[in-house]
């Protein structure tokens, strides 16, 4: 979680996971939510939306210019197998 020169709060995870894994293989969809200073979502950005497969979202850095990079996991195409990713975003500009 971050928050962006707009004081918004920019989180990154991920929804549905599978109860019948062990994690770490248990994670559903990516997911980097922006919300608005009094709570209120702004912009969601589901997993399909990122390009990645199904994993989780663990961490998120913002940079200059209204960007961010979320980093997490996705599955391979082998069971039980994950590898590290990593996708550069830009953010909603702020409200004026």
């Amino acid at each position: 979680m971050a928050f962006d020169g707009c004081g918004r709060i920019v989180a990154a995870g991920y929804d549905d996971g599978d109860a019948a894994q062990k994690p770490p293989f248990d994670a559903g969809r990516w997911a980097v939510r922006v919300y608005a200073p009094d709570g209120a979502l702004v912009r969601e950005l589901p997993g399909s939306a990122l390009g990645v497969a199904a994993g989780g979202a663990y961490g998120l850095a913002l940079g200059p210019g209204g960007t961010v990079t979320a980093a997490g996991f996705e599955q391979t195409g082998i069971p039980g197998q994950t590898r590290w990713a990593f996708r550069a975003l830009d953010l909603p500009p702020c409200a004026r």
